[in-house]
């Protein structure tokens, strides 16, 4: 029997109105360049709007999108930087704890309360198809992490639900998100969320602060020698030796730190304490984040520290946090700031630190939240009183 007579019975064996809804749901997906979806309830939309995804994935959207759900490290936030806030239907677990060093979650924690759980979150963690259906979202956006553990189509075939890849960490380099990644997922979110307007404006801003950076630090003849400690990985609890070589901070002032030197490749390590003696840089500044555990192995270890000059001569700093399972762009930038506003004085004379806190908050969050920090942190002082030597 051949394949036309196949399709011959097929057509006649249906009924005439199961006949017509599938005419007209295939005349509709191709009059609209899309794909039809069904939801776990039988209700089916079409998906009329093509996007591109951060990892080249075509995936059709419905044309309006009102529901999503953020999946994985840094998604909450750069869906709510890209102006999709009242958008989010459905939150992970871990955004409910205390995140008090994320700048979403200090902006705008008490919205998430009440929303569905759509699973655990963190790092290592799987997608819960039954627990993102719950929150019913007409769009899954995830990070490229939980791409790799779990495949986005099977996610997208288990839920019905389109899903959506977009980088909140630069390509291949998990906890750092340069300017151009973010710019580029700024856009496809803008593109997703009909938030264009908002996106191409906070990438204008982004540009504008890159510019300012460089045209200030290009061109210095004597560069203090630097070192950023207490930087957070996955665990979040590292102490003074964890730091980053190829630092995006200090990229954006044109500084190296002293483990640039070491010649590894670009990424997270904990180096040898040695390290840093035989260096001796002449600043040190600690991601706040982890400022207690600092403290605590000063405090377990204060012959050590006091061998460094820094600590020795009052050039201790801190920095608001960098990661808190997101990269904080806000702070990415005023930490850039205020790390050339100590190493280059001359060039940064101009610049309140608090007066830009309250412009760069508000730019990226619609709100300033600096005060929000200072009930956890110092903030963007000079803290070598918590190290007397």
């Amino acid at each position: 029997m051949n394949i036309f007579k196949y399709i011959y019975l097929f057509i006649f064996s249906m009924k005439r109105r199961d006949f017509i809804i599938a005419i007209t749901s295939l005349a509709l997906a191709s009059i609209a360049g899309g794909v039809i979806y069904f939801d776990n309830e039988g209700n089916k939309y079409c998906g009329e709007v093509k996007i591109i995804d951060s990892m080249g994935r075509t995936v059709y959207v419905p044309k309006e999108i009102n529901k999503v759900v953020a999946l994985g490290p840094g998604t909450l936030g750069m869906i709510i930087y890209a102006g999709g806030l009242d958008k989010i239907s459905g939150i992970e677990q871990i955004e409910l704890r205390n995140m008090w060093g994320q700048d979403c979650w200090l902006a705008y924690h008490d919205k998430f309360k009440g929303l569905p759980i759509v699973g655990q979150g963190g790092p290592n963690a799987t997608p819960d198809p039954s627990a993102i259906l719950t929150a019913k979202p007409q769009v899954i956006i995830e990070d490229q992490l939980y791409a790799q553990v779990m495949d986005p189509n099977q996610l997208q075939e288990e839920t019905k639900i389109p899903v959506i890849v977009v980088y909140t960490f630069s390509p291949k380099r998990i906890g750092e998100l340069g300017p151009n990644t973010f710019k580029s997922s700024m856009s496809l979110l803008g593109e997703l969320l009909g938030t264009t307007d908002r996106t191409n404006e906070l990438n204008e801003y982004v540009n504008s602060l890159v510019n300012d950076l460089n045209s200030r630090t290009s061109n210095i003849s004597y560069r203090p020698s630097v070192y950023v400690g207490g930087l957070p990985y996955k665990t979040g609890s590292e102490g003074f030796l964890g730091t980053d070589v190829d630092f995006e901070v200090l990229n954006l002032i044109n500084t190296k730190s002293v483990v640039d030197n070491l010649g590894w490749s670009p990424g997270f390590y904990n180096i040898d304490f040695s390290y840093l003696l035989r260096t001796q840089p002449e600043f040190v500044f600690i991601d706040e984040g982890n400022l207690e555990t600092v403290i605590s192995e000063f405090s377990q270890n204060k012959q050590q520290f006091c061998s460094l000059n820094a600590f020795k001569n009052g050039n201790v700093y801190g920095l608001l946090p960098y990661r808190w399972y997101q990269v904080n762009v806000t702070n990415q930038f005023l930490s850039a700031y205020y790390i050339g506003k100590n190493l280059y004085p001359d060039n940064f004379t101009d610049v309140d630190i608090f007066s830009l806190a309250n412009e760069i908050y508000i730019k990226f969050l619609g709100i300033n939240i600096y005060s929000n920090y200072l009930k956890y942190a110092p903030g963007y002082v000079n803290i070598s009183g918590n190290f007397q030597c």
